[in-house]
């Protein structure tokens, strides 16, 4: 299965990948170097994912520069400490009108 992955992004280009909106908006507000400079004392987890997912991880985690391990280790932090928010709900807020203020 490794060895499948590997050949698999053996000919990736970063370049050519096509992002939409939100995949392009997830990767402009990573801040990886946040997330490592604050890991300390770390722990082993074994996780399953669809292949898939862990493609995509990948592929994300080249074009940055890191290992996908620490770019999911991010995702996690950010999940826990909530600032990962979910982009569709997000919007929902900002495009709703500003409450008004009781006198």
């Amino acid at each position: 299965m490794k060895n499948a992955n590997k050949k698999t992004l053996a000919g990736y280009d970063p370049k050519k990948v096509k992002l939409s909106r939100d995949e392009q908006e997830f990767e402009d507000n990573l801040v990886i170097a946040d997330y490592s400079s604050k890991s300390s004392k770390s722990e082993r987890m074994n996780i399953r994912l669809p292949e898939e997912d862990l493609l995509k991880l990948q592929k994300l985690a080249l074009k940055h520069g890191l290992p996908y391990q620490t770019l999911v280790g991010s995702v996690i932090h950010r999940y826990v400490t909530d600032q990962l928010v979910d982009l569709e709900e997000a919007k929902k807020i900002l495009a709703a009108p500003p409450a008004k203020k009781r006198a």
